[in-house]
């Protein structure tokens, strides 16, 4: 005989999962640690390239293994091989919000405005200390 999930039973399980921590680490695959904030910053990005701030994702504290970034403002290009232009890169839009993982992407992150300069919102995990 088939069960039947009342309404009360859905409506509790749909409480419990929307009252339970986010887990950052579960947009990149290959993390199985829990994450912690490590840093967060504010970038402007305009007609030139911009990257990530180094002392923002690698500190005495720890190295970030993933960012979190909000894209305030306008559109953006970005790259993660070689600086984005005019006519190259990925966009993302305002209000999107992009994954970065691992510390080499970190590193390597370019940004250029596409038409109206954008505020990027960077949030930075690392590793939970035991």
């Amino acid at each position: 005989m088939p069960r039947v999930l009342t309404l009360g039973v859905c409506l509790s399980l749909l409480c419990l999962w929307l009252l339970m921590p986010a887990s950052s680490h579960a947009q990149c695959s290959g993390i199985t640690v829990v994450l912690q904030p490590l840093d967060e910053e504010t970038v402007e990005v305009s007609s030139t390239a911009v990257a990530l701030t180094p002392s923002k994702y690698q500190q005495s504290k720890g190295t970030a293994a993933f960012a979190s970034i909000q894209i305030q403002g306008g559109a953006i290009l970005y790259r993660l091989a070689g600086t984005p232009t005019t006519t190259e890169g990925a966009t993302a839009t305002a209000g999107q919000t992009l994954t970065v993982c691992g510390l080499p992407s970190l590193q390597a992150l370019r940004f250029l405005r596409q038409q109206t300069d954008a505020t990027l919102f960077v949030t930075y995990y690392r590793t939970k200390s035991p």
